[in-house]
Formats: C-alpha cells, structure tokens, sequence
C-alpha cells in the first residue's frame, strides 16, 4: 500500500550544513564547517545550543549524546545537559578526514580517507582500534546488528561480521560509483540492503546469514539525490531526486504546491527515530544570487506538523514520488511508493488553490520574526 507523506518547511538554517541527524527526542543535530547546533523538537527558530567545532559527519547517540568527525580525523563526543553541549570526549581515530560515523550499540563505528573503517570502544573511554582495512577511502559506514556494511569510493559495499575477534567479510555487492549513503532492514531472511551514491541506487536482497545476495533492482535519481528504505515490500523506497532531474519524466508528476522542491538541493537526510516514516532533510535553496539552506520535515500526512499548526498538508507527489517499480522498470527505475498513487481531482485543487491565494492577500499582515514561521509563511506563498 503506498504511503501518504507530507513536506513542512520547519526553520532557516544560518549557514551551509554538512550533516544532519537527529536524537530520540526528536532534537536534530546538525554541523558544518565551523559549528555543531541542536535545534529542539518544538522548532521556535532558535538553537538548543551550539559549539563553535569543524565537523564533517555527526550522529545522534540516544537522547542526550552527539559524536562528530573532523577533517584532522578526530572525533568528539559531547552530552547534552540543561541546554549546552559538553565536550566529554576528543580522540585521534584516523590520519585523514572521517567521512561517516555509525552506532554499534557497545562501539562507534567511523569510516575515513585513510582507507579504514575504525571502531571506538564505547566502555573503555571511547578507545579506538582498526576494525577493516578497504584499502581505499572508505565513504560511509553503518552498523546492522552484529554486522556492518562499509561502502567505498571505488563503489564496493562490503558486509562485514563482528561476532569474532577479527571482521568477517559476509558479502561483496558492487553499485559501480562512490558509495555515499547505506540503508539496510534488520538482520532477517530477505532483509534488504540500499546503497546509493553519484545519482545511482541499487537494492540486495540477503539470504540469512549466506553469502548469497541478489540485486532486486537499481535506477537512476540525480547526482545530489538522497534514497532511503521505506517499510513494506523490497520496492518501497523514499527517493528524492536531484533538482537537475528532468520534470517532464514520465515517473514524475508533480503537485503545483510543491514546485519549491524542483528548487532544492538535498544536502544530508536522516530518520526521525518516532516514526518509521518521518524524515528530516536539509535543502539548499537558489534565491536570486545567494544560496540558502533550510530545514525541512517529511512525515506521514496524517500526522504532519503542518496539520498541527493549522496549517493545511499537502500530500507530497512526484519528487517524493509515487511510482511502483515494475518488472519492466526494474532497470531504469527512478522512483518508488512513498505517497498517494492516486491524482488529487479538482475540488482539492481549487481548495489549495483558495488557501494559497488567501495566503498571499495576508503574507504583509504576517510579519514573522521567528525564522522558521517565516520559512513556514513562505511555503504557502
């Protein structure tokens, strides 16, 4: 059954962001080149807190802990307390940039230049040791239980175990281009595998713990698109493409309300862990000359912050697409189900429509201060 998503505009970001994740919470973390920033659930426009720290990747840990990676290859943990981020932790993992970082549970798990997947031994202070050498930059990392999947700039993806002294490898599968971004299912007979990077995708389907794994089907989507796993059959996936993907593709039908997203760059995705179909994503939006970066939520429709604010929700179509993947379109896919497969008729337009056009008679009575009710305003402008 295909599912209803919705996309809200949350809050103006104050500088170019290059990773995002997001606590138990809710509270999403984010970091650039210059600072690591909480924004809280309830987005009122203002940061929970800040650092002034380079970061090049950072994951949420739980409810109140972040790790972020460095260029220099360091990695620093901080807690969460009463609105400011302490510092608890800075170890020299690697010799060159951490490109991702992954939760194991009893370990940290980080993947850097310098060809090797390391892992930070959470029980003894955060001590690191190798874990798996690729022999080339290892791009992204991500823990699956008692495995883990490592991708690689020469675009392979190995399935690693960790049950024994020495990593394991379980699975080679090969996308062909720098592996930017891994998903995978729990651990389980048929447990899918995703792995995207440089506009291609491509999803395995495992066997248990067998080498055997096969390639259900792969597509195109745009070299800044992002891809995720959606619950459901192996098809299901939340794919947004890049803004430079042809519109008038025949697997692409857009709503009009949400022709801001032909705009967007996507810079970093990640889950909202409340819900198995929320997303937050990280836009960078063209606005004349100057580039802007904004926050955005995608969740289900029932259940859309826009919904809340009594504001109207619009199901997201086309760019968040809508497509089933067929036999036929296995090969050239470029999207699959995440919204409603059915056109909105009429009636529901001419309603958006009405919404829209009070929406524009009002927007100088609206004078927003806070940054995300602006961003929110000017959605629906």
């Amino acid at each position: 059954m295909p599912h209803e998503l919705c996309l809200q505009r949350l809050a103006l970001l104050p500088e170019a962001v290059t990773s995002i994740s997001a606590l138990e919470t809710g509270d999403v973390v984010l970091c650039s080149k210059s600072s690591v920033w909480v924004f809280p659930s309830h987005f009122h426009g203002q940061a929970l807190a800040q650092v002034e720290c380079e970061a090049t990747c950072i994951l949420a840990l739980g409810s109140q802990t972040i790790a972020a990676g460095d260029h220099a290859g360091r990695v620093r943990v901080w807690h969460l307390r009463r609105q400011i981020l302490k510092e608890v932790r800075n170890v020299q993992v690697h010799f060159s940039n951490v490109r991702d970082i992954s939760s194991g549970g009893d370990i940290l798990l980080t993947a850097s230049d310098d060809g090797w997947v390391k892992q930070l031994d959470v029980l003894t202070n955060f001590a690191p040791s190798g874990f798996f050498e690729t022999g080339v930059p290892a791009t992204s990392v991500l823990a699956r239980g008692k495995n883990v999947l490592v991708g690689c700039e020469d675009g392979i993806v190995w399935e690693l175990s960790r049950r024994l002294s020495q990593a394991t490898i379980l699975r080679r599968m090969e996308l062909g281009v720098p592996i930017l971004t891994l998903d995978a299912d729990a651990e389980a007979p048929g447990a899918r595998v995703l792995a995207a990077g440089r506009g291609r995708f491509a999803v395995w389907v495992g066997e248990g713990d067998s080498e055997e794994v096969q390639l259900a089907f792969h597509g195109k989507c745009g070299p800044a698109a992002a891809v995720r796993l959606l619950p459901g059959t192996t098809e299901d996936l939340l794919v947004i493409p890049d803004a430079s993907l042809d519109a008038e593709n025949d697997l692409l039908h857009s709503h009009p309300s949400f022709g801001l997203l032909c705009s967007v760059q996507c810079r970093s995705l990640t889950s909202d862990h409340r819900s198995e179909l929320s997303f937050f994503l990280v836009g960078e939006l063209l606005q004349g000359v100057t580039r802007q970066f904004e926050l955005f939520k995608i969740s289900p429709l029932e259940v859309s912050l826009q919904s809340k604010m009594g504001l109207p929700s619009l199901p997201l179509t086309g760019h968040i697409a809508a497509a089933e993947v067929n036999q036929e379109e296995k090969q050239n896919c470029l999207t699959a189900a995440a919204s409603t497969s059915h056109d909105i008729d009429n009636t529901d337009a001419e309603k958006r429509e009405k919404t829209l056009s009070k929406s524009r008679s009002n927007r100088h009575i609206n004078a927003f201060r806070d940054p995300t009710q602006a961003s929110i305003a000017k959605s629906l402008i």
